[in-house]
């Protein structure tokens, strides 16, 4: 376990390093579009990763920018399951299966 723990931990900060790079060197462009055209918050977040997601992995072949943004994805996904798992025992504490 703690050699998967310092794995995963080292791949991660690889990982986050690759992408906040990333980030600084795009344009803003693809934002901007999406504001002109009256997205919400979550429409502009959302397709601006899937946008990132196709043109790392078709556009410029960048396996790590891909597997980057999978495990924010699947790091995203797992705190809102926590968090929603906590909530539900919180105020539902009678329909919780501890």
């Amino acid at each position: 376990m703690t050699g998967y723990l310092a794995l995963f931990v080292g791949s991660l900060g690889f990982l986050t390093r690759a992408f906040i790079e990333s980030i600084d060197e795009a344009s803003l462009s693809a934002v901007e579009a999406l504001r002109a055209t009256g997205a919400t918050y979550f429409q502009i977040v959302y397709k601006a990763v899937g946008f990132e997601l196709f043109m790392a992995s078709v556009f410029y072949f960048d396996m790590r920018e891909v597997g980057l943004i999978t495990y924010m994805i699947l790091i995203l996904a797992i705190v809102l399951e926590l968090t929603s798992t906590r909530l539900k025992n919180r105020y539902f504490p009678a329909t919780s299966t501890k």
